[in-house]
């Protein structure tokens, strides 16, 4: 089978590996969809710590190929999206509920090979029905799930402000669910495209940091109050500063967008405000709403991929992506 693999910052290769078999709970996944994250991105250049040789991709689907001999949760042919957390299930975090947050288990595409291969193992307990989703929504659920993960931790109330910092996947999923909620979003970004995208998401406002102050002009549209909630999902550090000063005082910030170098916005600022702060790595038990959302097509993924490549273009695409070249919202790779 092939497979894309990375080595360290900069080398990846696309390989021949051998088909492996599943363990008695475990399942063989013939791979028809895998989406590029920008974690993909950050571990291509290296400012992500993984287990090298791995083969990449987290966000993945496909079709059930082979079981092992304990599994009867599913069956061959079954259509499936992966959650790429393999949890130990017994430490404090998990029986909490938060097994995203497990130190002792695994993720595909770090320290377990990913969805960047024409077949993928996979433990049983990280499969999800996916019957009837169509190939391109199911390779690009993990947007959705972080979306969820993000308002859940806001928790805002209907009629609220939110600020999405960043319409790239994340935020644009993000401006998606918040208008389910009933919220009113205001999109920042100083790309045009994805202002535009995300007016077809249903953004109410949007805002272009390089043509206007993006703090006053989220002062002006709120009445001067300021926003409820902010979310930030650019990873950038100007957006860290400024989801301090758009919100009111006692208003929200949710931290999702992370890159090397990042430090908290200024404490004065939060202190001063009361501001509460939450911080997301995915969220556990999201999946199968995420599923839901995007069958019955209350969430789009497919007007977010602006390109679809196989497992032998997508060295030079994470080439591209890494140094700017490409300019893209979701890439989508068929094996």
């Amino acid at each position: 089978m092939k497979a894309v693999v990375f080595y360290g910052p900069g080398e990846v290769a696309v390989e021949e590996r051998p088909l492996p078999s599943p363990g008695p709970d475990e399942v063989l996944v013939r791979v028809q969809a895998a989406s590029v994250c920008g974690t993909d991105v950050r571990i291509y250049r290296g400012e992500i710590d993984v287990s090298p040789p791995v083969v990449l991709g987290h966000d993945f689907a496909g079709v059930v190929e082979k079981v092992g001999e304990e599994v009867e949760e599913v069956t061959r042919g079954m259509q499936v999206v992966v959650e790429p957390i393999r949890s130990c299930g017994a430490c404090r975090v998990c029986m909490e509920g938060r097994y995203n947050l497990c130190p002792d288990g695994g993720f595909h595409g770090f320290n377990l090979d990913g969805g960047f291969s024409e077949y993928a193992l996979v433990h049983v307990t990280c499969l999800h029905d996916a019957q009837g989703l169509p190939v391109e929504e199911a390779g690009a659920v993990e947007p959705v799930v972080v979306a969820l993960a993000s308002l859940r931790k806001a928790n805002p109330h209907l009629w609220d402000y939110l600020v999405v910092f960043g319409q790239g996947p994340i935020g644009l999923t993000i401006t998606q669910v918040a208008k389910l909620q009933g919220l009113r979003v205001i999109a920042v970004d100083p790309l045009p495209r994805r202002l535009d995208l995300a007016r077809e998401m249903g953004a109410d406002h949007v805002v272009n940091p390089d043509e206007v102050d993006p703090v006053q002009a989220v002062l002006e549209l709120t009445g001067g109050n300021g926003a409820d909630v902010a979310i930030e999902a650019s990873g950038t550090q100007l957006a860290v500063d400024w989801s301090a000063e758009v919100v009111r005082p006692g208003g929200k910030l949710v931290f999702v967008g992370e890159q090397s170098g990042l430090h908290g916005p200024p404490m004065e600022e939060m202190m001063n405000k009361e501001l509460e702060t939450f911080a997301v790595a995915l969220g556990a038990g999201l999946y199968p709403r995420a599923i839901d959302l995007l069958a019955s097509g209350k969430v789009q993924m497919r007007p977010l991929i602006t390109h679809t490549v196989t497992l032998e273009e997508l060295p030079g695409v994470l080439e591209q992506l890494s140094d700017g070249t490409l300019e893209a919202v979701k890439v989508l790779v068929k094996p």
